[in-house]
């Protein structure tokens, strides 16, 4: 296995190469000549630390991109069974799907999207702006 390396300029790519040590450039000239460690042990190591280098700032970078995008976004479920997406969503006892801003459930079962929406009790979905289920079975669609 060749040990040792040079950079040529490859007409086909565009760009420099790195060949063996027995090739010719065709242009422009750019050649530089180094040898490669064998030792795979060493190159082991260092691969290892750069990767996880890399992963470290790559987490580092998520973290910080992530921080800077929230908004006054607040949910709060009561309970263990509750998704909540939006602002100012909550849960007290049951099962809900909270989306939205302002949605809420105490007790029973509910799906709750829009604004302004909310479950007291029973079973409901509330789609829409200020829609809301007291007790009892229930679907509310649209605008009160």
């Amino acid at each position: 296995m060749n040990k040792i390396f040079k950079k040529i300029w490859s007409k086909t790519q565009g760009c420099m190469v790195v060949v063996s040590e027995n090739a010719k450039s065709e242009g422009k000239n750019n050649t530089t000549t180094g040898i490669i460690c064998e030792d795979s042990a060493e190159a082991g190591v260092a691969e290892s630390k750069m990767s996880s280098l890399k992963r470290a700032s790559l987490s580092i970078l998520a973290v910080g991109v992530l921080s800077t995008m929230g908004s006054n976004v607040w949910a709060d479920p009561l309970i263990d069974l509750a998704i909540e997406v939006g602002q100012l969503t909550g849960t007290v006892g049951g099962l809900s799907t909270d989306l939205g801003t302002l949605t809420g459930t105490v007790g029973g079962l509910s799906t709750d999207l829009g604004t302004l929406t909310g479950t007291v009790g029973g079973l409901s979905t509330d789609l829409g702006t200020l829609t809301g289920t007291v007790g009892g079975l229930s679907t509310d669609l649209g605008t009160l």
